[in-house]
């Protein structure tokens, strides 16, 4: 059961176990978002024989980085975040850098992406750790999921690479 998070106001651990929890909810919105403009970047500068597979794939990646983004605000917003607090949280460090511009060949998007999409699924695996710390284990839930659909992300990237070869 998913433990009830509370409002700011007074100083027990509780409220503020919620406050951290909101904040890590609120920096991973943000990473999200950048995520997704990241693959959208990739969607839209591939360029190489493999263009139309990979167009596809960072754009199907991209939609669903925005869903969970969503789940991620939802969650967020059950926690007491105001919805427009999806910017990032001050002091929060970003874990994404930003995505290399000048970048065209598939396999370097192929490498750019896995690599983005690595380091956050990495930060949603510490925010786990910090949630069970926190000792609540629907959010240390809640980050693992993250990082498992982010890691099956980079399967995906990596598998478009090399389309499988058809014996028929």
């Amino acid at each position: 059961m998913m433990r009830a998070c509370s409002a700011d106001g007074d100083a027990t651990p509780e409220r503020q176990s919620a406050t951290t929890v909101r904040r890590l909810l609120l920096n991973h919105v943000f990473i999200a978002h950048r995520l997704r403009s990241q693959m959208r970047q990739a969607h839209l500068s591939v360029c190489g024989e493999g263009r139309l597979v990979s167009e596809d794939v960072f754009a199907k990646i991209a939609e669903r980085i925005d869903a969970i983004a969503v789940l991620l605000m939802q969650r967020a917003v059950l926690c007491g975040a105001a919805p427009a607090q999806d910017r990032g949280v001050k002091g929060a460090a970003p874990a994404l850098s930003a995505y290399p511009l000048g970048v065209a060949d598939e396999h370097a998007h192929a490498f750019a992406a896995s690599c983005a999409l690595a380091v956050v699924a990495q930060a949603a695996r510490d925010d786990a750790g910090a949630a069970r710390a926190l000792g609540d284990p629907a959010h240390e839930s809640l980050f693992n999921e993250i990082a498992r659909r982010v890691e099956a992300e980079i399967w995906v990237v990596q598998q478009s690479l090399d389309p499988p070869v058809d014996t028929a």
